[in-house]
């Protein structure tokens, strides 16, 4: 089954667990405080099949019973509609334990779910079993709305936290299971649970791996829920450390956790320890409300711990082309960025389609939605000029701001640069001293030639501009200056510029060699030949990015650049910011380059010592 399928947000949806008596309770995967869901399908007419796991003893105890099930449809145009429990994931539509027919009198308008209790209550095996439905859509609407209903029909809660037992689905289209549980999908449907249930037992949610500096306490967030019928006061915990079992503390909940089904973040403190890399660490909930927690209790997580603290210099990837209307936008957005983060980040201006794009950066295309676009270290995507915000001007620098609070490098990284004696040939030496021990080396080096004001009178180098005429409308005096503009503006200068790469996408191959080793640094060198590049203008104007990537995520953890020195001048340089060479730099409101005897009005100044100021002359 495609993994691309529709989404629709549906109506508010509030779900509340109880029970029909004290040896009955409804019970599902997906918070019972959920208040809107999400639909899935095919788009066609066919038979859907779809399920949950219920582990033995999970959320029963032993000899636990299922007494009925109730799920959620967008669409009432369904037939031959069952529910069936199985033992394994059944190729059609009946179960080995239970199958029983549905009614369009089971369905019930309050609640706005099927409703069905079982004709006789099924056991849970001691190995688990699957509870699930099947129907079918005979035809899809041809009325619009309908139409969204019918091409949809199962029903689903997004969550951040997987659990990979809350969701299976089959088609007539994609006649095999497949685990939406592991994406983050949860089945909106609710089993009803008889027999003994749990009075007091909490389980917490694997919690993943946090960055820590040794000396450190770190607060991790764990989810907690209750599956017992008793609301939840205290918990008594204890952090194992690998193999190494940690002191039981005692817990008083700020907020009660309410009965069966309800979810909270608890913040649990965890101490960092004398190894360094990733660390196993296992919470296990013990007690709950002073007594035996009565269900398995355990979650497992890591602590990433490194000997010191190493800001990151964040990589900012502005996808961009002369032919995007709305691209001016990005050019502010990066030029503002680079002048009020500085050092702090490594501006590209990546572009496509025009005179300037590289085939090197072709690949980027599956990795943004549109243009103009920005990628943060290829992990988060949003507008260069207005952020994740919608239109609130300039947002991007708090995103920036708060990506680079309290962030942590695995490693640091510094760069050198020189030409060559007939400046033809770019040797580069990098440095980086990882801060953790590791017998895998799980990173590589990458990097990017950079080029500042590159310009050209030819067609292909006109910027199209969204902005022209428009200065009665927009009232950011950012973007202001791009009103006044012509539709296809001539004669500018673009910065920050790819103009050649070397393991751009992932980093190359053996560049960062095992063990590393915390404190140690690795070196490694590399050459980019320039004698043939077309877009090579100033020499004086180019300098070189290195980024260090994570090559199991293919995210960037760290990034540097230097400017281009003669071989003679670059003993004791590392990593200078672009500033310290080329100023001071003089850049109008737009953020272009301007001349030192251009044009009259205010001008931005940015001198040798990385302060800018802004001047009217």
């Amino acid at each position: 089954m495609s993994v691309h399928r529709l989404t629709t947000l549906l109506s508010s949806l509030l779900i509340v667990f109880f029970a029909y008596a004290q040896q009955e309770l409804w019970w599902s995967y997906y918070p019972q405080d959920a208040a809107s869901a999400f639909a899935t399908g095919d788009g066609v007419a066919q038979t859907y099949h779809a399920a949950i796991r219920m582990p033995a003893h999970y959320a029963v105890p032993d000899g636990g019973q299922l007494e009925g099930v109730r799920f959620r449809l967008t669409t009432h145009r369904i037939s031959d509609v069952k529910v069936w429990v199985s033992s394994t994931l059944p190729e059609g539509s009946d179960g080995d334990l239970l199958t029983q027919a549905v009614a369009e009198s089971d369905y019930d308008a309050d609640s706005k779910m099927y409703v069905l209790r079982f004709s006789t209550p099924v056991t849970i095996p001691a190995d688990g079993c699957y509870i699930g439905f099947s129907f079918k859509v005979p035809e899809i609407s041809a009325d619009a709305t309908q139409k969204v209903y019918d091409s949809n029909p199962l029903c689903y809660i997004s969550e951040e936290v997987p659990q990979r037992d809350a969701f299976y689905i089959r088609s007539d289209k994609f006649p095999y299971w497949e685990n939406y549980g592991i994406m983050g999908k949860s089945l909106i449907m609710q089993v009803l649970l008889g027999g003994q249930l749990f009075e007091n037992a909490v389980r917490p949610a694997d919690f993943g791996a946090h960055q820590a500096i040794h000396g450190e306490t770190v607060s991790v967030p764990v989810t907690l829920r209750n599956f017992g019928t008793a609301a939840v006061s205290s918990i008594d915990y204890a952090i194992d450390t690998r193999s190494r079992k940690g002191e039981e503390k005692h817990l008083d909940l700020s907020s009660p956790l309410a009965g069966n089904g309800s979810k909270a973040i608890v913040e649990f403190p965890f101490e960092t320890d004398t190894y360094t890399g990733n660390v196993k660490k296992t919470l296990r909930i013990t007690k709950v409300n002073g007594v035996a927690n009565e269900t398995e209790a355990q979650a497992t997580g890591a602590l990433f711990e490194m000997t010191r603290r190493v800001e990151p210099r964040l990589l900012f990837e502005e996808y961009t082309g002369t032919w995007c209307v709305n691209c001016p936008r990005g050019m502010v957005g990066v030029e503002m960025l680079h002048h009020d983060f500085g050092e702090r980040i490594v501006t590209m201006a990546v572009h496509n389609g025009d005179p300037m794009a590289l085939s090197d950066y072709d690949f980027t295309m599956s990795l943004v939605k549109g243009y103009p676009s920005a990628l943060i270290n290829r992990n988060l995507e949003l507008d260069p000029y207005y952020g994740t915000s919608s239109n609130t001007p300039y947002a991007v620098h708090d995103d920036v701001e708060r990506l680079l609070q309290g962030a942590k490098a695995p490693a640091e990284l510094n760069v050198q640069a020189a030409w060559n004696s007939d400046s033809t040939n770019i040797d580069i030496t990098s440095r980086t001293t990882f801060l953790f021990d590791s017998n895998n080396a799980n990173y590589a080096l990458g990097y990017v030639l950079l080029a500042d004001s590159l310009h050209n009178n030819a067609s292909g180098w006109l910027q199209k501009n969204g902005y022209a005429d428009l200065a009665g409308s927009i009232d950011d005096p950012n973007l202001l200056p791009w009103t006044l503009l012509p539709g296809w503006v001539p004669n500018l200068r673009f910065n920050h510029v790819p103009i050649a790469t070397s393991g751009v996408q992932k980093g190359i191959s053996a560049s960062v060699k095992a063990p590393l080793k915390a404190e140690e640094s690795q070196t490694h060198t590399h050459a980019i030949n320039i004698a043939d590049n077309s877009l090579v203008q100033d020499k004086k104007l180019l300098r070189v990015a290195v980024l260090l990537f994570d090559t199991q995520s293919g995210l960037v953890v760290n990034a540097a650049e230097c400017p281009i020195l003669s071989a003679d001048d670059i003993s004791g340089i590392e990593s200078l910011p672009h500033s310290s060479i080329n100023a001071p730099r003089i850049y109008d409101l737009q953020g272009r380059p301007a001349t030192k005897n251009g044009s009259r009005g205010i001008i931005i100044m940015r001198n040798a010592d990385g302060t800018s100021r802004k001047v009217l002359r």
